[in-house]
Order: structure tokens, then C-alpha cells, then sequence
């Protein structure tokens, strides 16, 4: 009895330690890429947002992808302009779709939209496309206010939910804003990997960053490390026969609640394709950060840049990455752009605790197979097309991945996935079939 009484006042004493974050933490995703779960009882939703930042399609749309029936509703259209990345409030209902001009809207509990102004049309361009307003995040607990988090040319801007009102918009010194940058609902702190198009021509880029803006001052702390550590792998190889440096596109980021490690993925350099491809990851376990707000550096010893073999299959390199808050796992995709994309995605098997240098458990890779039309799978444009939730029924962390068409997600275990017979040490066999682990649902109008 006495043994029984010390677990039930430990469970009450991290709850009422962890309450407000805790909360937080179960219903936030970590990383602004384009659908927006939100989870209501066992019922998961799935905002999909139609346009993207390299196609213009003008409204969204509400899709049921889990219940615990298994009855799916017909998808709802929504009223909303030109949105590439959309985002939900559990605490409020309340979701934020980010627009690809000068409106974003709130969607409300009851499918109201309200479009509001942000004030930017400045548009900022990518490898993959361009946008004014761009990726989107939700931190549920900000000083107190559930807030959405938009990716602006100008900075990223603030936006309370409670009511929906406009804040300001928070710089990042001469860096340019990520348009999939992760978010650290915990600490509050925006991950930004960037890098600066210098010529819209040939696409030259440079100053390759991995910013962290602190929401609860507005200081943007670039990484002090950068020059050395965004050359640390070296060069790659181009089709050509020529040499490029290969860690130069600082692409997404994601967040792992359970141990504080933030990570950042790398487009790949446009001739670093097929064999040259770069997979390359990097980790940063925030826990081992320090940052001086004298110079608005950032420093943490336990950076590094791991190379995933074998995952070529991604031809525009992992760019996508999503993981499902308290699961470390995480779900990659390659994405579409207008001069190429392949069907490849992936699973991580993230480290499970912090300290020392960082390192994957385990990695593997897949090709995506022809949706319920038999049509072959086309990945989506930038703001990349996936996310990841923890399902309420069943306890497993799915990643969700749309379509270029918005006809089709695709709802893949990433645990199962990982578990499949493999080819070769990273890379599921041709003959495996993966209807056991990728679940397509069906997106389009009324369906």
C-alpha cells in the first residue's frame, strides 16, 4: 500500500510539475511542413492545405483520416484563398493556414473561416519554390496564449488565437526565414535552417545557417559554428565531374520532445543527383546549447552531421522530416519540384536519450507504391507534404504524407516500416508488400 501511495503521488507531482507543458506537448507538432493534424478524443483531422509555394490552387480542405470506429466522414472543402501550410490549436480548435500572398485564415471548431492580414507580400524565394507568407507552426502555451507561428519574407510574425489577432514580427538578423523551419513547444523557440539565394537565375545560395529564435525575447542567435560545421562532410561530387559543397541547403526542421535533440535535413544540390545524392542529417542535442545574447551566437558540443547510406531513393534528399510528439521516430519524404522528385520516403529510428554526440538508431527507405487509382505516387511541392501524430487508438506514431494532387495521404506506421524485411542493410525489399503500413485515405471533395 505504501509503495502503491509514493507512484501515486510521483504521477501527481510530474503532473502538476509538467501540467501547462505537458499539454502543450502532446498536441503540438514540431515542425512546419504543409497538413495540420489535430486530434479531438479519437478522432484525427487532417487540414490540407491545396496550394503550395511552386502551385497555385486556390481553397483547402477537412478530411477525417482516424476514428475509433474506423468511419472516415467525407472531406469539406473550405473556403480559404491561396494556403501552402496549415496548422491546429488542440487547446482551441482553432487551425491556421498560412497564404501564399497577403491572407492567412483561421479555421474555427465550427469550419468558420476568418482571413486576416499579415502584412507581408514580400515574397521569398527557395529552391523549391517561393511564398510571402510560408510554413506554420502552433505553440499552445505561449506566455499563457495559444499562438500560431507564420514564416514570412519579412520575419516570422506571431499570431494569438485568443482571440485571433496579429503580434509583430520578430527579425532574424541577415539570415532569411525557413519555409519548413521546427519548433520547440517546450522552450519556445523557433528552428530555423536557412540558407540565402543570392542569384534567381542559377540559384546560387550561401550563408547556410541553422538559426534559434528565442519567441519569449525576439532574439534570433545564428550558429556560431556555421562555416566549419556546414563544411564538415566535405564536397560532392556532380554529375558533371565537378566538385560543390554538399551541406549547403539547409532545408527542415523537426524537434524530439524526448530528449531535446533538434534536427535539420539538407535539399540536395540540384547536380548532386543519383548516386551523388546527399542524405545527410543534422542533429543538435539542445541540451548541450549555450547562447550568448551579447554576439547572438548559439553554440552546443553536440552537433554533428551524420550521412544515412543508402538513401538515394529520396533524389532531393531527405528535405522532409516530421516526428510525432513523444515517439523518437521520425518520417522523411523526398518532395517534388519542378525539375524533379522521386517516390522515396523513409523511417528513423531517432536516438532515445541525450548526451555525448547524437547518432541514429536506425534508418530505412521505401519507394511509395501506386495510390488506389493505380496512378503512381507524386509527392508534394515545398512547403513539403507530411507531418506525424501519435494516434489516441492505438498508441502508434504515424507519419501522414499528401500527394502533389491533394487526391490521396498516405498514413504510414513508422515503427512498421522500419520493422519490414529489408534488401540490404537500409532499404526495404522490392518484393515487400506495404499495405500493412501504408494506409491511403482518400482526400479528394466528398470523399
Amino acid at each position: 500500500m505504501n509503495r502503491f501511495r509514493v507512484i501515486c503521488c510521483t504521477i501527481a507531482t510530474l503532473c502538476l510539475l509538467r501540467g501547462p507543458a505537458f499539454a502543450a506537448i502532446i498536441g503540438t507538432s514540431t515542425t512546419a511542413n504543409a497538413p495540420g493534424i489535430l486530434i479531438n478524443g479519437t478522432t484525427v483531422s487532417l487540414y490540407i492545405p491545396y496550394a503550395s509555394d511552386d502551385s497555385l490552387r486556390f481553397r483547402s480542405a477537412l478530411k477525417v483520416i482516424e476514428t475509433a470506429s474506423g468511419v472516415l466522414s467525407k472531406t469539406v472543402v473550405l473556403k480559404t484563398g491561396f494556403v501552402n501550410s496549415c496548422a491546429a490549436d488542440p487547446s482551441t480548435g482553432i487551425a491556421v493556414c498560412s497564404g501564399d500572398f497577403g491572407s492567412s485564415y483561421a479555421i474555427g471548431a465550427a469550419r468558420n473561416v476568418t482571413g486576416f492580414k499579415t502584412g507581408v507580400v514580400k515574397r521569398i524565394h527557395f529552391t523549391g519554390g517561393d511564398c510571402a507568407n510560408c510554413g506554420v507552426a502552433i505553440d499552445d502555451s505561449l506566455s499563457g496564449v495559444p499562438t500560431a507561428i507564420i514564416a514570412t519574407g519579412q520575419g516570422y510574425l506571431s499570431v494569438s488565437l485568443s482571440p485571433v489577432s496579429r503580434g509583430g514580427l520578430i527579425g532574424t538578423n541577415d539570415d532569411v526565414v525557413s519555409g519548413q523551419f521546427g519548433y520547440d513547444p517546450v522552450n519556445h523557440r523557433i528552428l530555423s535552417p536557412n540558407y540565402t539565394i543570392k542569384n534567381l537565375r542559377t540559384f546560387e545560395s550561401g550563408n547556410p545557417d541553422y538559426q534559434i529564435i528565442d519567441m519569449a525575447t525576439g532574439t534570433a542567435f545564428d550558429f556560431k559554428d556555421k562555416g566549419i560545421f556546414f563544411n564538415s562532410n566535405g564536397m560532392c561530387t556532380t554529375n558533371s565531374g565537378g566538385t560543390t559543397q554538399r551541406d549547403a541547403l539547409p532545408d527542415s526542421a523537426a524537434y524530439d520532445i524526448n530528449t531535446g535533440i533538434a534536427y535539420g535535413t539538407f535539399r540536395s544540390p540540384a547536380d548532386c543527383t543519383g548516386a551523388n545524392t546527399v542524405t545527410d542529417l543534422a542533429m543538435f542535442d539542445l541540451g548541450q546549447a549555450s547562447f550568448d545574447t551579447a554576439s547572438k551566437m548559439w553554440s552546443d558540443t553536440g552537433a554533428q552531421i551524420q550521412t544515412l547510406t543508402e538513401m538515394t531513393n529520396l533524389s532531393n534528399g531527405l528535405t522532409g522530416i516530421a516526428i510525432p510528439p513523444g515517439k523518437s521516430l521520425a518520417i522523411v519524404a523526398d518532395r517534388h519540384e519542378r525539375f524533379g522528385g522521386s517516390t522515396g520516403f523513409g523511417a528513423l529510428s531517432l536516438p532515445t536519450s541525450s548526451g555525448g554526440t547524437p547518432a541514429l538508431v536506425d534508418w530505412v527507405q521505401a519507394t511509395m507504391p501506386n495510390d488506389p487509382l493505380r496512378r503512381p505516387w507524386r509527392m508534394s511541392n515545398m512547403p513539403n507534404g507530411l507531418t506525424a501524430y501519435v494516434s489516441p487508438n492505438d498508441g502508434k506514431g504515424y507519419g501522414v504524407i499528401l500527394n502533389r494532387t491533394r487526391t490521396y495521404a498516405a498514413k504510414v506506421d513508422i515503427a512498421g516500416l522500419l520493422a519490414l524485411p529489408r534488401s540490404s542493410a537500409h532499404t526495404i525489399s522490392s518484393s515487400t508488400d506495404l499495405s500493412g503500413v501504408v494506409q491511403f485515405v482518400d482526400i479528394r471533395p466528398n470523399r
